[in-house]
């Protein structure tokens, strides 16, 4: 039964191009995973993006984790290597005792914490789809339910994204570049400000100003974490994927990937340089597979990437490679 356990844990586990399963490390267990990112850009360019994923076992029910990306900007007049958007997250699953919820298949949850170390997405000597650039705060759940011979993952999820930044005008009303003509914009680099001082949640229960605040909820006030304003570039995303266990130990799958800002932002106007998630919806599907081995501790992941719709003006394909180990 252990045996076959591990077997399922490991044919569905961590992730298949983006979408992170309900499994977690086995307790008492480590996992590193590198993978090489390949974007190739409408014009001919090539971006590059390698993650260094490791993911560690707190419990049976926790598991954390940090991915250390580094970018490879090519073919611009200047190449350019820097790190990426770093990122922690906590993933939790749940055993649930009634039977009807265990029938509805497997739960988990997600904290997600984006640094935003990466090269701001409107940047010049940035591609939009390898950083963002900006703090995001994204939680979530994801499902698995499991038929005889295939599995179903889908995932949803909200996203926190930092304050929309503005262009700074000069006193004619134009623009602003600074000396490596990059847009100079203003506004908050952190999620939506601060949290303890004059703006974000007021959590002081004995000050006046937290509940005409409605303890940072309110909609209205640009003081306000839940400020509408502050919405506009916050994104809905949606993960769906189907792999199958009939080739074992090469485990094929499919996904789709589709995202919108949460309130039809407007902030796309801000900038000379679209992004996903600020003007244009992540709209993709990745094909590839997973192949174990050494007794299923290790694996070799593959997927081709093709972005739909208006993601094909930042790049026409796409392609990941990775290996994962568990110790």
């Amino acid at each position: 039964m252990l045996w076959g356990l591990l077997t399922s844990l490991l044919i569905n586990a961590t992730s298949f191009n983006e979408l992170q399963t309900v499994f977690i490390e086995p307790d008492g267990f480590t996992g590193i995973e590198i993978s090489q990112e390949i974007y190739f850009g409408p014009q001919g360019q090539t971006y590059w993006q390698r993650h260094h994923l490791i993911m560690l076992s707190v419990s049976k029910e926790i598991e954390m984790g940090i991915d250390i990306p580094w970018l490879n900007l090519v073919d611009l007049p200047t190449q350019t290597s820097n790190v990426g958007d770093i990122r922690f997250y906590l993933n939790f699953t749940t055993h649930p005792t009634t039977k009807w919820i265990r029938n509805l298949g497997a739960f988990n949850y997600i904290l997600d914490l984006n640094a935003g170390t990466g090269t701001k997405f409107f940047e010049k000597a940035s591609q939009p789809l390898t950083s963002y650039g900006f703090q995001e705060w994204r939680f979530g759940f994801t499902h698995m339910k499991t038929f005889t011979s295939f599995s179903v993952h889908t995932s949803v999820s909200y996203s926190f994204r930092s304050g929309v930044q503005i262009p700074v005008l000069d006193s004619k009303g134009k623009k602003q570049y600074d000396e490596e003509n990059d847009l100079v914009t203003k506004g908050e680099d952190t999620v939506y400000g601060s949290i303890t001082n004059n703006d974000g949640l007021f959590l002081n229960f004995w000050d006046g100003r937290s509940w005409k605040q409605w303890l940072g909820f309110n909609w209205n006030d640009p003081n306000a974490f839940f400020y509408r304003k502050n919405l506009e570039n916050d994104l809905l995303i949606y993960k769906i994927a189907i792999n199958t266990d009939l080739f074992y130990p090469f485990i094929p799958f499919v996904e789709y990937v589709y995202n919108h800002d949460f309130l039809g932002s407007e902030s796309s106007t801000y900038y000379e340089k679209l992004s996903v998630g600020t003007g244009v919806s992540k709209n993709q599907i990745a094909i590839g597979g997973k192949f174990l081995l050494n007794e299923e501790y290790a694996q070799v992941k593959f997927s081709i990437i093709i972005p739909l719709g208006a993601m094909r003006q930042f790049a026409s394909l796409a392609t990941n490679l990775g290996f994962k180990i568990d110790f």
